[in-house]
Order: C-alpha cells, then structure tokens, then sequence
C-alpha cells in the first residue's frame, strides 16, 4: 500500500514539473521546481524504507 501511495505521489509531482515547466513567472517556476526537488527525495527515502521497486 506504502508503494502504491508513493507511486500516487510521483504522478502527482510529475504535473507539478509540466506546470513549472509551463510557468511564465521565473520565480513561481523556480519554486515549483524546486518543491518537485524536494518531494521526489522523500518518495525515494519512503521508498527505500519501505523495499519498493523502481
């Protein structure tokens, strides 16, 4: 279930990257990016933690 969540959480930081990568505001870009940054080195933490595949 763990790992179905975090895969649930990528998808999820995937469309904040297409909306940063879409950002006119080089600022609001900047911060959803590095937000992304951010999530995905948590799921990859959870991950590891919880013995998911890749």
């Amino acid at each position: 279930m763990m790992c179905s969540n975090l895969c649930k959480i990528h998808g999820l930081t995937a469309k904040v990257i297409s909306v940063a990568s879409g950002c006119e505001n080089e600022d609001r870009k900047t911060e959803l990016l590095s937000l992304a940054d951010e999530i995905i080195l948590v799921i990859e933490k959870m991950s590891d933690e919880a013995d998911c595949e890749d």
